[in-house]
Order: C-alpha cells, then structure tokens, then sequence
C-alpha cells in the first residue's frame, strides 16, 4: 500500500479511516507509527499527523507513551446516541418542514445523489460521510438554536457506531445495511416528503432511524 502525491497526510487520513470504518482495524488495535510508515512507503511524519487526524475525528485514541489505539463505544453509547436521535431528529424534521425552500431541498438531493454514487462504487466512507451530511443539514437548516449545538455529540459517535457494525461482520447474523446502496436509497423518501411538505415527514424520519436501531441493536444480542 503506497501513498502519492502531495497531501500526505490528508491521504493517511482516508486509508486508516476507510480501513477503520471496514472494521480491518479492531477497537481497541495499536495502530504503530512506524509500521504504517513502512506498509506505505512513507516517512512517519505524515503518518504521525494522519493519526493525530483519526484522533481529532473520535475514530482513535492517544494514550501518552502507549500509542495511537482505534477507539471503540460500548453498547450503553450507541444507546444513548440512539435514544438523542429519536428524540431529537423527528424535532428537527417538524421545524424544517415549517420553512425548507428549493436550496435546501437542493442540498439534500444532492447529497442523497453523491451517497448513491458512493454506494455503487462500493466506498463506505463515502457512502459514511453523505449519510453524516444529510442529517446534518436537517438539524442545522432546522432554525432551532439549539440542535446545531447537540449535533456534534451525535457526529463523532457515528463512525464509531460504523465501525462497530463492521467489526461485527463475521458473526452469524445480518450486518446492518451490507448493501451500501440500501443506505443511500433510504434517503430519497425523506427528501420527497420535504419536497411535497407532507405531515408524516417528522415519523418518516422517526422510522429512518429507528429502522438502522433495530438493525445495530440486534448485532449485541
């Protein structure tokens, strides 16, 4: 594996972070400067701030004189990532059904697009950091002050959810949305319920949610 070009470590950042999100790394893996150095042909410096990067983002942890370690949430955090979402993200759906207009509507398209096209090209960070944008543009377009300021909780915990999920692969029962382009189409009703103003939008996305619940719980039992 070989990095080029010029943004090293921004190119660092993408590998380790597809790779984390694929579950190739597992909560709680040393991931060692040096080897990732080698493995990719490069110096460490880039690697080092790749990895400070990772950190920044949730996806890793530093621990002083340890190392950089893939960073994992316990099945009490997805919980209560869930049990925000169910409450909050119906609120933000009913607020921005009071005033969503044809630029909003034309985020969310194109946002719903781009994570189909991720999806058919198999990239779940892709198909990841579409899906983070769609919701995110719902609970910050909302109007109500204070959802932008809980979103960010509800983001960092959302690879890490991800990450779970993938790390689970291997088991006997049915990954949440193996299919990536299952993800990206679950999207397109929210968008056009928006788009035709209809009451139902608030349980709409209720039903979104809890559906990738449901799905998530069931990998723990």
């Amino acid at each position: 594996m070989r990095v080029e070009t010029a943004l090293l470590s921004d190119q660092v950042y993408a590998q380790l972070r597809q790779r984390i999100l694929a579950g190739e790394f597992a909560p709680g893996e040393r991931l060692v400067e040096s080897e990732l150095a080698r493995r990719m042909g490069i110096s460490q410096a880039p690697v080092r701030d790749g990895l400070r990067k990772l950190t920044e983002s949730g996806l890793t942890r530093y621990e002083p004189r340890r190392g950089t370690f893939v960073e994992g949430i316990s099945a009490k955090d997805a919980a209560d990532a869930y049990h925000v979402r169910v409450a909050l993200e119906p609120l933000a759906a009913r607020e921005l059904l009071t005033h969503v207009d044809e630029v909003v509507l034309g985020e969310l398209q194109g946002v719903a697009d781009a994570m189909l096209a991720a999806a058919k090209e198999g990239d779940l960070a892709g198909v990841l950091e579409q899906d983070i944008a769609f919701h995110r543009i719902v609970w910050w377009r909302s109007q109500n002050e204070l959802l932008p300021k809980v979103w960010p909780m509800v983001e960092k915990i959302w690879p890490l959810l991800e990450a779970r999920v993938r790390n689970s692969a291997d088991q006997s029962k049915p990954l949440y949305y193996r299919d990536l382009e299952e993800v990206a189409l679950t999207h397109q009703p929210l968008v056009n319920a928006l788009k035709d103003g209809s009451a139902n939008t608030p349980d709409l996305f209720l039903e979104h949610v809890t559906q990738v619940w449901s799905k998530v719980e069931n990998l723990g039992q």
